[in-house]
């Protein structure tokens, strides 16, 4: 069900209602602890760069082998636009 769930009990009344169950503060913190720390994030965080950068390069190549230069040139112009604004967005200027 999750952290946070709601379930449908019985009062000692007649009627029922709906009681929101909060869990317990330790369960919370177990659960957002993270034993790893700093290195395990940053090698994460490479591993991850590295795999998105080749995947892209071998959408190029894939490109330029199965396509010809014109295909490549669109794809070019089309990630030199659509890069800037998805990492501008991705900034999540809103929360400043």
């Amino acid at each position: 069900m999750g952290l946070i769930g709601s379930e449908l009990r019985e009062d000692s009344g007649a009627t029922s209602t709906l009681s929101l169950v909060l869990p317990s503060a330790t369960s919370v913190l177990k659960a957002w602890s993270y034993k790893g720390g700093v290195r395990r994030n940053l090698v994460s965080t490479v591993a991850g760069n590295i795999v998105f950068s080749a995947s892209q390069f071998l959408i190029t190549v894939v490109l330029a082998r199965m396509g010809n230069i014109s295909m490549v040139g669109q794809y070019a112009l089309g990630l030199a636009c659509s890069v800037p604004i998805f990492a501008f967005t991705g900034l999540q200027m809103r929360a400043v």
